[in-house]
């Protein structure tokens, strides 16, 4: 990093530095709590079983926020080729 201080007049190091000391550990799994309010923010309308079913799919597979982000968008352009 100090080379590449040296290099690039841009650079901020210390900026860097200290992003990197303000970091937290995230647990290696969601909550249902969590994956409840993720599936509100994608889907605003949901009922309380849309989202219900968005947690469990969440739940079955990896990447948890990728597949509701994904089953979210599918539903949309599904929805919208039908009217």
């Amino acid at each position: 990093m100090d080379v590449f201080s040296q290099r690039c007049s841009v650079w901020a190091s210390e900026q860097f530095m200290g992003r990197l000391a303000e970091h937290k550990r995230l647990p290696s799994e969601l909550s249902d709590e969590d994956l409840r309010a993720i599936a509100q923010h994608f889907l605003p309308s949901a009922s309380s079983g849309m989202i219900k079913t968005l947690t469990g799919l969440a739940k079955s597979k990896e990447g948890y926020v990728a597949t509701i982000e994904r089953a979210v968008g599918k539903a949309r352009f599904i929805s919208e080729q039908r009217g």
